[in-house]
């Protein structure tokens, strides 16, 4: 298939444009889908500056060392295009990096038609915003939790860092949400009961990789007005987290999240 393109070229003593045609030499694109039209354009703009600040004279100078290259396609009455920054000789010189630019956006705008092929072949019309979810679906689940996981987060951990103390009461096994509270042991929260949330995850152990179970929990100090979070996995007898603790009020922008490492063991 001969694809042709246009570059864009500013001729005179005043910025005008003027077309020429260069083949962009054959591309094998045998699975074009019928309907389908592709318009490719190079364009080209030298530099223009006043010669005379005073009037209206420009004067040229040497072309810029990149143009861009435009793929537009119209399938079904939608217009989508791809654009490459290009070196101007690789366009106008008809080169091998010219072609293989073409190649790369005539792929970008023939996977996108075959894509609404594929959409609407399901059921779906491409030109709609998909239909969200009105909930989760937890059959899609990469990994089922089982029993021993909640057997093993159950109950009261501690860290050595800030000697917070959470308690563990509910995982539901379904979507993984996890519940408990949490009491810090100095300052004005001392004591204070503060609700636990959060949520443990799964996925099927891999040969030759590390496998952990991943878990995340987090709380309100509301005596503070700051909320903590912890992010981190589950292994062996420990649960291994970065603390997030976000700040409301801090004296320089870029000192309201407060980041440490904290390994939290279980209280007999």
């Amino acid at each position: 298939m001969l694809y042709k393109y246009t570059a864009m070229r500013m001729d005179g003593k005043r910025p005008q444009e003027s077309q020429e045609t260069y083949s962009a030499g054959r591309l094998a694109i045998d699975s074009q889908p019928p309907g389908l039209l592709i318009q490719l354009m190079a364009r080209q703009r030298p530099v223009w500056r006043r010669s005379n600040p005073g009037k209206q004279t420009f004067t040229h100078s040497s072309p810029p060392a990149k143009s861009w290259l435009q793929v537009s396609a119209t399938f079904r009455g939608i217009r989508r295009r791809h654009r490459e920054w290009v070196l101007a000789e690789s366009i106008l010189g008809g080169t091998m990096a010219g072609r293989k630019l073409l190649v790369i956006a005539l792929s970008s705008v023939l996977g996108w038609a075959h894509g609404s092929i594929a959409a609407e072949s399901a059921g779906s019309d491409p030109a709609k915003p998909p239909e969200f979810a009105k909930a989760p679906d937890y059959s899609k689940r990469a990994h089922l939790l089982d029993a021993s996981i909640r057997t093993r987060l159950l109950g009261r951990w501690s860290n050595p860092v800030d000697r917070v103390i959470i308690e563990i009461t509910t995982i539901d096994l379904t979507s993984g949400a996890l519940r408990g509270m949490e009491w810090a042991q100095t300052g004005p929260a001392a004591w204070n009961a503060h609700e636990l949330v959060g949520w443990v995850n799964a996925a099927p152990a891999q040969e030759n990789m590390d496998s952990v179970i991943p878990v995340t929990f987090s709380t309100t100090l509301y005596e503070y007005g700051t909320l903590p979070s912890w992010a981190g996995f589950l292994r062996d007898d420990q649960i291994i987290t970065m603390h997030y603790l976000i700040w409301p009020n801090r004296r320089y922008s870029w000192d309201h999240v407060s980041a440490f490492q904290e390994t939290w063991t279980r209280i007999p």
